[in-house]
């Protein structure tokens, strides 16, 4: 999902991880209730920002939250339910990739048991 807004002046970036029921880059759908647990298990057991699933990131994850209706951030239309999280970033590289667009996303890298739907 796109980042929704930074902080120029505290190096902070918001986006949202996942929108509930809406099908992603691999072609997944997530419901409320499986955003939430991913959330929660996200908060208990890792909390680890990562650069392109491959390493750590020098940046620390500040702010979590599941939006708890619909609601506009910097002019875009958040889903009830949507997981959105706020990261400070620490690397003067990386916020220099952020401000340029190189990086312009969050993705949940994380595991799971995929069932079809029709």
């Amino acid at each position: 999902m796109d980042i929704l807004t930074k902080s120029e002046e505290l190096r902070l970036i918001y986006g949202v991880v996942l929108k509930p029921d809406s099908e992603d880059l691999q072609g997944d759908v997530v419901s409320k209730d499986d955003i939430r647990q991913a959330a929660h298990d996200f908060l208990i057991s890792s909390r680890e920002v990562g650069i392109s699933h491959q390493s750590p990131a020098p940046a620390s994850l500040v702010e979590s939250y599941l939006a708890p209706a619909e609601l506009t951030i910097e002019g875009q239309k958040i889903d009830e339910g949507s997981w959105i999280v706020g990261i400070k970033v620490d690397s003067e590289e990386i916020w220099q990739a952020v401000k340029s667009g190189i990086f312009n996303s969050f993705s949940i890298g994380g595991v799971g048991h995929r069932i079809p739907i029709d």
